[in-house]
């Protein structure tokens, strides 16, 4: 059954106006009780062990993290306040059909699955992610919560994510050898680098000036020569050498 959504009036985009969480919650949130009711779900989350946040439908700002998610992903409560949850802790590549695939199923009981996301010092690592709705006493939606717990288990099978309703995902693989890496031509060395910089496959194509067919053939042989089994996984490996200058662009 898809949640009452209240509208919003959109502002505050990025973040709170003049920086006051208060009167930005206000303003999201559209009164005063429903401000209230979100506090004392957040006040029943600081104890919790998970990475716990809460974020508006319309534009998935977040609204409330708790200590876990600091501790997580490095950035302090005030900070995130507003700030867009993908342009904050989610990979540049995620795909927008995977975001909405969430977005929906979120609305309707709910989606689990993993997800690459970055901490605040940049290091990249997986994720298992589960979320919900929670509704004020009129069964309109008060916010959208995630819970995020790390996985070393478990390897996305699209654009940095993977639904539990998928396939098998297999084991992690941890990282490369140099040996691994010395089987790879320059060119798909340097195809490589730019997935672990965070360019997507048109970005690739317009920076190195090859089709976009072309990326992804050179994306198929890396997935087969470094033994990844999905995009995510190779995706995963490049961030771990670009990240660790295993591997870089003269």
């Amino acid at each position: 059954m898809t949640k009452k959504v209240r509208k919003s009036n959109g502002r505050g985009a990025k973040e709170f106006p003049g920086g006051n969480k208060e009167r930005g919650l206000l303003e999201i949130m559209g009164s005063e009780g429903r401000v209230g009711c979100l506090e004392l779900v957040a006040q029943s989350m600081a104890y919790v062990d998970e990475a716990i946040s809460l974020t508006d439908l319309e534009q998935n700002r977040f609204l409330h993290v708790n200590p876990a998610w600091v501790r997580l992903y490095g950035y302090p409560a005030k900070k995130v306040m507003g700030e867009r949850v993908e342009s904050l802790i989610n990979m540049p590549d995620i795909s927008r059909r995977i975001l909405r695939t969430i977005k929906t199923q979120t609305c309707n009981g709910g989606w689990e699955g993993c997800l690459l996301n970055r901490n605040s010092k940049g290091d990249v690592f997986m994720v298992n992610l589960r979320t919900g709705c929670l509704t004020d006493s009129d069964g309109e939606l008060l916010a959208m919560l995630g819970v995020a717990t790390p996985t070393e288990n478990k390897i996305g099978n699209g654009k940095g994510a993977s639904s539990k309703t998928g396939k098998s995902q297999g084991k992690s693989k941890k990282g490369l050898s140099l040996e691994e890496l010395r089987q790879l031509t320059p060119r798909e060395l340097e195809v490589f680098t730019l997935f672990g910089q965070g360019f997507d496959t048109r970005q690739v194509s317009a920076k190195l000036g090859i089709s976009s067919y072309t990326v992804q053939t050179y994306r198929n042989h890396l997935k087969e020569k470094l033994n990844a089994t999905t995009t995510a996984q190779l995706n995963f490996l490049a961030y771990q050498c670009v990240g660790n200058k295993v591997v870089r662009l003269d």
